[in-house]
């Protein structure tokens, strides 16, 4: 099979931007596509990008003060939540949390509320525990942090009545732990590196 180099990946990039406006690419201009490229970043990893994430040639134009760094870029491809952010203060970032509440019916099942709930990590005081249970076919999917986490419920929450409201926010999660969900396809002892790097 014939390798694809990055001058193949950017013409196939760059043919679908002009081709097919609508699609993933949309939201990345050609300079963005070659700063990804740059980045070793495979057609995967820049259509996720494309999607979730802003310019990040523009960023790094337009806004001196907090331009998109190697590690955001990297952080905003590990983590599979949406809205990933770097500062020099804090990482946040949006999870989709399903949890259940309230009474179980006669069959045992409970009522269910999905939230987008948004984290803000301070760097300062941050702990990452090494990612343990590695084995042949498994890997751990998630990275366990402790220090001063924020946490605020974007949506979901309104299609509830002040009842439930209630019983839902009471089983949220709380306090100075969280895990933060790692995608499949990413190193999750690089993603462990890069956090532990970021604490001070």
């Amino acid at each position: 099979m014939t390798p694809i180099n990055k001058h193949s990946l950017f013409l196939l990039a760059t043919t679908t931007l002009i081709f097919f406006p609508h699609s993933a690419y949309s939201d990345c201009s050609r300079e963005d596509i070659e700063f990804y490229l740059a980045k070793n970043f495979t057609t995967e990893q820049i259509t996720r990008l494309c999607e979730t994430s802003s310019s990040p040639t523009k960023n790094s134009n337009t806004n001196s003060q907090s331009p998109t760094t190697d590690t955001e870029l990297f952080l905003r491809e590990a983590i599979k939540g949406r809205d990933v952010s770097l500062s020099d203060e804090s990482l946040t970032y949006t999870l989709r949390s399903c949890i259940q509440y309230g009474e179980e019916d006669m069959y045992g099942f409970a009522p269910k509320a999905c939230l987008n709930i948004k984290h803000q990590v301070a760097l300062k005081g941050l702990k990452v525990s090494e990612p343990e249970n590695r084995y042949l076919f498994f890997k751990p999917d998630k990275i366990e942090i402790s220090g001063e986490i924020y946490r605020e419920v974007m949506s979901g929450l309104e299609k509830y009545n002040a009842e439930d409201q209630q019983l839902i926010l009471q089983k949220l999660e709380t306090g100075s732990k969280t895990s933060i969900p790692v995608r499949d396809d990413i190193s999750i002892d690089q993603v462990f590196q890069t956090l532990q790097q970021l604490g001070f």
